[in-house]
């Protein structure tokens, strides 16, 4: 019994090692990353969030540019975005969640709100 015992401590404690290192090593397996916010894609999924919101509140937001985004592998993608917008008279960001499935051709904004300063 007590080697079986050991036996399982050193491999539990090998597969503890292996999970702390590949933790410290990147971001989690199905956690979001940092994408590139001046590609065209992300910048159209920017004007999309834009312009939805505006059909949905009735607010008149005029796009200016995604100063930030990030990615997340789902059944399509999730897309955190930090956004540009002019409202009147203030430039404000706004940070939105975009879901997409490129293939089906949907998207759909299911978060839309201030950054607050």
């Amino acid at each position: 019994m007590g080697a079986q015992h050991q036996l399982f401590f050193i491999c539990f404690s090998h597969l503890l090692a292996a999970f702390a290192i590949a933790s410290a090593t990147g971001p989690l397996v199905g956690g979001y990353k940092q994408v590139q916010p001046n590609e065209t894609h992300i910048q159209d999924l920017g004007k999309y969030a834009v312009s939805t919101y505006n059909k949905r509140s009735g607010v008149k937001l005029s796009f200016i540019s995604v100063v930030e985004a990030k990615e997340q592998v789902v059944a399509g993608a999730n897309y955190k975005l930090a956004i540009q917008a002019f409202e009147e008279p203030f430039v404000r960001v706004y940070k939105a969640i975009v879901w997409e499935k490129p293939w089906l051709k949907f998207m759909n904004l299911t978060s839309f709100e201030p950054v607050l300063a």
